[in-house]
C-alpha cells in the first residue's frame, strides 16, 4: 500500500514539476537559427507581415467558403480563424513573439458569421486592442436583440464598437436581395469604423429586384431601389463632402455561378445603371430588371467598393445612441 501511494504521489507531482521547468526555462538565444542570425530585423518583419497578411490565399479561400455557406443557408459550422497556424509562432518562439509584439492584430483578417458573433467577440476587447484591428469580414445578417426582441441592421452593430478603425470592412450579402440592398444603403449612410467597404453580392438581383411594397400601407414602399452607383455616391458625398472625393464603384462578374470571380479583375467589368431619357426617375425600380436578370445574368456576382472621403474622420464614435443597447 505504501509503495502504491508513493507511485501515485510521484505521478501527481510530475505535471507540476514539468510546468515548473517550463516557467523557469531559459530562452534559447537561437544562435544556430538562420532566421535570426542571417537575416536583418527588417527582413524578418517582412516575413512576419507575409505570415499574418490578410490578403494571403488562405484568407481569401476562407472568405469564399464562409460566403458560400451563408448564401446557401447550410448548417452553421463555426469557422476556424484563417490565422490559426500563423499565430502559433507567437507561442512557440519567444524571440519572434517579442519582435512581432501586437502588430499581428492589424494584419490578420477576422471572420464572423454574423453581427451577433462579431459583437460577442469584439465588445469585450479593450479600446486599445479594438482600434488596432484593420481587416474584418462579416456576413450581413440582421441580428436580434434578446432584451427588446427587436432586429437591427449591421450598421447598428458597428455603432456598438466605438474606436473601431478598419482599413477594409468586407461584408458578404445575404440571399434576399431587397434586404441586402437596404443593408448596404444603411452602411453607406449610417456606419463608421471603416475607411473602405467591400460589399459582395452572390447575385445580380441586388440591383434588379422589383419594388418591395409595405404590406401595412399599399401607398408606401418599404424598399425601392435607385440607379446605382449614382444614388449611393450622392449619399456618401452628403456625408463626407464632395470636396473630399469619396467614391462608390460597382463591379459585375462576367462569369455566372462562379464564387469569387468578381474579385478577379480579369473576370469582371465596371457597372453603372443609367435612366433612359424616355423613362422618369419615379418609374425606375418599380419592376424587375429583365435585362440584368436575363438567362445566366442573375447568378453573376456584384462587388460594391465604397471609399470614404480623403481626411474624413471615420473612427467609431463613443456617443452613438446604439451604444446604450444591452449587448
Amino acid at each position: 500500500m505504501i509503495q502504491e501511494k508513493q507511485k501515485q504521489n510521484q505521478k501527481q507531482s510530475e505535471p507540476r514539476s514539468l510546468a515548473a521547468r517550463r516557467t523557469t526555462a531559459i530562452p534559447d538565444e537561437q544562435a544556430a537559427s538562420k532566421l535570426f542570425q542571417s537575416l536583418p530585423l527588417e527582413l524578418r518583419v517582412q516575413i512576419y507581415s507575409h505570415l499574418f497578411s490578410s490578403t494571403s490565399p488562405s484568407s481569401c479561400g476562407r472568405t469564399y467558403s464562409l460566403w458560400e455557406r451563408a448564401v446557401a443557408r447550410r448548417s452553421r459550422i463555426r469557422v476556424k480563424p484563417a490565422t490559426t497556424h500563423a499565430l502559433a509562432v507567437l507561442q512557440t518562439c519567444r524571440r519572434a513573439s517579442a519582435e512581432i509584439g501586437d502588430t499581428w492584430i492589424g494584419q490578420i483578417l477576422l471572420h464572423f458569421e454574423g453581427p451577433r458573433e462579431m459583437l460577442d467577440r469584439l465588445t469585450h476587447l479593450p479600446h486599445s486592442t479594438l482600434s488596432k484591428i484593420r481587416y474584418l469580414c462579416v456576413v450581413a445578417d440582421n441580428w436580434r436583440e434578446d432584451v427588446h426582441n427587436t432586429y437591427h441592421e449591421l450598421f447598428a452593430a458597428l455603432k456598438l464598437l466605438p474606436g473601431l478603425r478598419l482599413d477594409v470592412l468586407t461584408v458578404l450579402g445575404t440571399r434576399f436581395a431587397p434586404v441586402s440592398y437596404e443593408t448596404l444603403t444603411g452602411l453607406i449612410r449610417e456606419s463608421d469604423g471603416w475607411k473602405e467597404l467591400h460589399y459582395l453580392s452572390h447575385s445580380s438581383e441586388l440591383l434588379g429586384f422589383e419594388r418591395l411594397e409595405d404590406l401595412s400601407d399599399s401607398e408606401k414602399y418599404r424598399i425601392w431601389r435607385k440607379p446605382q452607383p449614382g444614388y449611393w455616391q450622392s449619399i456618401l458625398e452628403e456625408r463626407d463632402g464632395a470636396q473630399t472625393k469619396p467614391l462608390v464603384t460597382i463591379y459585375r462578374s462576367t462569369v455566372p455561378k462562379c464564387t469569387g470571380s468578381v474579385m478577379n479583375p480579369k473576370t469582371r467589368t465596371q457597372f453603372e445603371q443609367k435612366i433612359p431619357c424616355s423613362k422618369a426617375l419615379e418609374a425606375f425600380g418599380t419592376t424587375r430588371d429583365g435585362q440584368l436578370l436575363a438567362a445566366g445574368g442573375r447568378s453573376k456576382e456584384f462587388l460594391v467598393n465604397v471609399k470614404r472621403g480623403c481626411g474624413v474622420y471615420y473612427e467609431g464614435k463613443e456617443d452613438s445612441p446604439h451604444t446604450t443597447f444591452e449587448k
